[in-house]
């Protein structure tokens, strides 16, 4: 590996400390905002890279290229009242897979794509870690109580991910108990994709391999599930399997708001029709009001959207992210068929569908990393 590699995954190490600031939020008010250092740090990184290394475009950073010249100008000529500070992270989210995605495809020209020892010894700390901010909020909530509520975010979509391509099926099962004791739904769901791989892998073995690993999954599953159950664990997914569009109450407790932030924004486009096929740009913000019953009447200005899809037609338009979208779909589509048990084709794809549950295309370096590695893998004749 050579040394921008290993710098990389210094960074991704760096990552993992992230939900501490969420941890640390609960005693220290304002702390949570540092947070974003990390991904800060891994931009910041990528472009200094590029000055001693070559940009490479593909077909999806051309088009967000394109996007960002029309965004901008839509800011000069729609939104230049009422920018603010604030732009900068929409611009940011355009600019940053550009360079991610470029990074992604010179560390596979350079390095391959195998799980090197010093990879696998990244990741020994960085379950550690993972595993002791786990244990740390499990304390303070379900022991002492300090902490009420429940859901705690960590990356386990991504220790999924690296498991189940290591072929780590047991680990992979009692990291899923952590996941759903931590109460997050968004990383549960991203955390058993892998396990799709997997199964994959397991119908290509002999009828006995075949037949003794689905028995042995499928007792794991139902005694780690009726125990759950028994615990009222699932009490916080209930209200994804009760999911009524025309309830405004259960589809805010099924989405944590989501579901309120896109007819927020969808209304605000209604204002200006033109916007759903070239967007709002960068700067223009729209007034999301979450009005249910049982919970504090709330309204305030956003410029961004949870669910991706929604955030990137509030600033680009339909066209523009149907194009984003399809180019995505194809190279998931295309890994699968080629590399589905890839430590990084399995990153990429949580990082994907985790997209939206949160505005993490818009956010996360690692994601499109994700992507310009698997697009070599694919692209490799």
């Amino acid at each position: 590996m050579n040394k921008w590699a290993k710098y990389f995954w210094y960074l991704f190490l760096i990552d993992s400390i992230t939900p501490l600031f969420t941890l640390l939020s609960y005693f220290i008010p304002g702390i949570r905002e540092y947070s974003k250092i990390p991904v800060i740090l891994l931009f910041m990184f990528f472009v200094f890279f590029h000055l001693f290394n070559k940009l490479i475009l593909t077909r999806i950073t051309k088009l967000l290229f394109i996007s960002f010249i029309i965004a901008f100008t839509l800011s000069l000529v729609w939104n230049n009242k009422s920018m603010d500070i604030k732009i900068i992270s929409q611009i940011y989210g355009i600019l940053m897979p550009i360079f991610s995605v470029s990074f992604g495809i010179h560390y596979a020209k350079n390095n391959g794509i195998k799980i090197y020892p010093f990879i696998n010894n990244i990741f020994k700390v960085y379950i550690l870690v993972n595993i002791v901010l786990l244990l740390t909020y499990f304390y303070f909530h379900y022991v002492v109580n300090s902490i009420t509520y429940f859901g705690f975010q960590v990356n386990w979509q991504i220790i999924s991910a690296y498991l189940i391509s290591q072929k780590k099926i047991l680990l992979f099962f009692l990291g899923i108990i952590f996941v759903i004791l931590s109460g997050k739904r968004a990383t549960l769901i991203t955390s058993l994709i892998p396990f799709l791989s997997y199964y994959k892998y397991i119908m290509k073995l002999d009828f006995k391999k075949k037949f003794i690993l689905s028995v042995m999954i499928l007792l794991i599953t139902y005694n780690i599930t009726n125990y759950l159950i028994d615990e009222g664990f699932f009490r916080r997914y209930e209200a994804l399997l009760n999911f009524d569009i025309t309830d405004s109450r259960v589809t805010f407790l099924a989405t944590s708001g989501r579901w309120q932030e896109i007819e927020s924004v969808f209304m605000h486009m209604n204002n200006r029709p033109i916007s759903w096929l070239i967007g709002n740009g960068f700067g223009d913000k729209y007034l999301s009001v979450i009005n249910v019953s049982g919970f504090e009447y709330q309204q305030e200005l956003k410029h961004y959207v949870h669910f991706t899809p929604a955030s990137y037609i509030f600033v680009h338009g339909i066209p523009i992210t149907i194009l984003i979208f399809a180019l995505i779909l194809r190279l998931i589509v295309l890994g699968w068929k080629k590399c589905h048990l890839n430590f990084f084709y399995l990153c990429f794809l949580v990082s994907i569908i985790g997209s939206f549950f949160g505005a993490n295309l818009a956010v996360d370096p690692k994601i499109w990393f994700f992507y310009g590695v698997t697009f070599y893998i694919v692209n490799k004749k």
